[in-house]
C-alpha cells in the first residue's frame, strides 16, 4: 500500500535525495511489505482499525454500552466435603480431558523490577520455581487426574521467544511430555506515535519502524 495515502508521508521527511541509502530504503521497504502482510487486510486495515479506536478512546466512548448482564437465577456454594462436590469435580475433570490451555508471555518482567521475562520470576523464595515451572508441575498434575495429556501453548515475542525456549530447554520442559508444549510467537505491528495513527521510526534511525507486539488477540 501506499504509505502517503495511509497519512504516513512524515516517514520520509530525514530520507536523502532518490539516489542515496539505496540499501536502507530498501531494507525499510521489505519491512513495511512484511507488517503489511502479517496484518489481516494488510496497513490499511490496521491504519484505519487503529483511526476508529483511538477516536473512540479520545470520546470517552464505553464499547460495552447498551449491554446489560444477565442475571444470576440461582447460585449453590459448594462445599469440598459433600458428595455433590465430588461428583462435579468429577464431570469436570472428564470435559477437562478435551481442553488446551494457553500462556501469553509475551512481556517482559520489567515493570515488575525482574531482569528476564515474567514466566522466570519465582514464585517463592525456599526453591527458586519460577512461574512457569509451577504451572507446568501443576497441568502434569491435573492431567494425571483426568488421564490425558493436556496440551500447553505458550504465546510468545521476540522480546522473549528465545528466553522461553532456553528455560524450558534447561528445565527438560519441567516434566511435560514431549510434543505437549507449542511456542506461538505473536507478530508485531507499527507503534503509533498519536491519535491519527501516525508510525514512528526508531531514534535516530529513519530506516527501520519502531514496532510493538501486537497484543494478546493474536493467540485466536
Amino acid at each position: 500500500h501506499d504509505l502517503a495515502n495511509l497519512g504516513q508521508e512524515h516517514l520520509f521527511n530525514d530520507w536523502p535525495p532518490q539516489d542515496e541509502a539505496s540499501t536502507e530504503k530498501k531494507a525499510f521497504m521489505q519491512q513495511v511489505a512484511a507488517l503489511n502482510a502479517s496484518y489481516p487486510g494488510g496497513l490499511k486495515a490496521y491504519v484505519d482499525n487503529a483511526k476508529q479506536l483511538l477516536q473512540a478512546s479520545k470520546e470517552g466512548v464505553n464499547p460495552l454500552e447498551g449491554f446489560t448482564p444477565t442475571p444470576v437465577a440461582e447460585m449453590t456454594t459448594l462445599d469440598r466435603t459433600t458428595p455433590d462436590f465430588e461428583k462435579l469435580e468429577e464431570m469436570g475433570l472428564e470435559q477437562m480431558k478435551h481442553a488446551a490451555f494457553v500462556l501469553v508471555a509475551g512481556g517482559l518482567g520489567e515493570r515488575l523490577g525482574y531482569d528476564g521475562i515474567k514466566l522466570q520470576i519465582p514464585i517463592e523464595l525456599t526453591t527458586g520455581l519460577s512461574y512457569l515451572g509451577w504451572y507446568c508441575f501443576w497441568l502434569k498434575s491435573l492431567g494425571s487426574r483426568c488421564g490425558s495429556i493436556l496440551p500447553l501453548v505458550i504465546m510468545t515475542s521476540d522480546d522473549t521467544h528465545d528466553m522461553t525456549v532456553g528455560l524450558l530447554n534447561e528445565s527438560n520442559n519441567f516434566g511435560l511430555e514431549e510434543g505437549q508444549i507449542t511456542l506461538l510467537k505473536q507478530q508485531k505491528v507499527p507503534a503509533l506515535s498519536d491519535n491519527d495513527a501516525r508510525f514512528c521510526c526508531l531514534p535516530n534511525n529513519p530506516y527501520e519502524l519502531l514496532t510493538k507486539p501486537h497484543g494478546h488477540g493474536d493467540v485466536h
